[in-house]
């Protein structure tokens, strides 16, 4: 049988011939969650880092949509670094804004990335559909970071869900602490899964990319 699902983020590991573990965060776990919810049988663990899901859609979050899009239109990225900004610093300079947007835009293609932006009521879940979830969870988030008020309220609806909060770090500096890594490793160390069959490498000619520092590659599924 062949791969049925694939989620990537900061670490791409696959456990079994049939299913694949989801390391999701941010885009990733937002556009993930949604096909969690409708095939729960290809999903064997969820690994949330710095988004929860978009979750009770409102007015506001489509004109945030609406902006955040336009100014990706234009290579900037002014209105989605001002929101996540870390809430115990002051806010950034117009310098600051600007250099920040060129550096994550560089090699990007905006129009790609306002696409994408545009696409988000598509990635709704409800909580209803959440509460159903019945796989291992776990949930990484930073104490400064605007989205773990949203993280405490995915935990009412998911009691199984393992709400680890990093004391400090912020929304674009918690995959970079050490305590990530260790909430990380000890969840998959809880919650392993006997692969069907050996996986090694995929062949050079199948494969579409790689990890910058692992061992895995992943091709087409």
């Amino acid at each position: 049988m062949g791969l049925k699902w694939v989620s990537i983020s900061f670490v791409f590991l696959i456990t079994s011939a049939s299913v694949v573990r989801t390391l999701s965060a941010t885009r990733w776990a937002l556009t993930s969650l949604p096909s969690l919810t409708t095939h729960p049988d290809r999903f064997i663990t969820l690994i949330l880092g710095g988004a929860s899901g978009r979750r009770n859609w409102s007015a506001d979050d489509q004109h945030r949509v609406d902006v955040e899009s336009a100014e990706m239109d234009e290579g900037m990225l002014r209105s989605q670094i001002l929101r996540l900004w870390p809430k115990d610093q002051p806010p950034p300079s117009d310098e600051v804004i600007r250099q920040r947007s060129a550096e994550r835009m560089a090699g990007n293609d905006p129009k790609a990335l306002a696409a994408v932006r545009r696409s988000n009521p598509d990635q709704i879940v409800t909580e209803a559909q959440m509460r159903a979830v019945n796989v291992p969870a776990i949930g990484i988030v930073g104490t400064a970071d605007p989205y773990l008020r949203e993280f405490e309220q995915l935990k009412s609806a998911m009691p199984q869900l393992q709400l680890v909060t990093i004391e400090g770090a912020s929304h674009g500096s918690a995959p970079g602490r050490p305590e990530f890594i260790q909430a990380l490793k000890a969840f998959l160390a809880a919650h392993p899964a006997a692969p069907e069959r050996p996986i090694g490498r995929i062949p050079p000619r199948r494969r579409q990319g790689s990890l910058r520092d692992g061992e895995w590659s992943f091709g087409e599924t």
